[in-house]
């Protein structure tokens, strides 16, 4: 492995995730299968990605250092947990906005079967 390795582990990374989603959307009935076995060969690589980290020190930060504490810049551990609150908010969002939606068509379903009974 050279050092060009490393930011090709995580573009391969992507490609499983891309590529698991894109079969699983273009072969309805074989994209089951193929798509664990991408999802399985993704998340092999996963360590690859990690150990090329570790091992070819270039630009990219240590996040967890040999004692297994956060080895991060102060800033960077502000940006990281302002990153985390504003996605967890978003999450939280989307999760309520979908909550209701699910509500409200049951609550049509139930109504168009309060009308259809009506009828009879």
């Amino acid at each position: 492995m050279s050092v060009h390795e490393r930011p090709a582990s995580g573009v391969r990374t992507w490609r499983f995730v891309i590529g698991r989603a894109i079969i699983a959307l273009a072969v309805a009935h074989l994209g089951a299968r193929f798509g664990t076995i991408l999802s399985i060969v993704g998340f092999v690589n996963v360590p690859v990605v990690f150990l090329a980290i570790r091992l070819w020190r270039t630009i990219h930060p240590v996040l967890i250092s040999h004692d297994g504490g956060l080895a991060l810049d102060p800033v960077m551990q502000l940006t990281l947990g302002g990153s985390l609150v504003t996605f967890t908010l978003l999450y939280l969002c989307l999760l309520t906005i979908r909550v209701r939606a699910e509500r409200l068509r049951q609550t049509t379903e139930r109504l168009k079967q309060l009308r259809s009974s009506a009828y009879v």
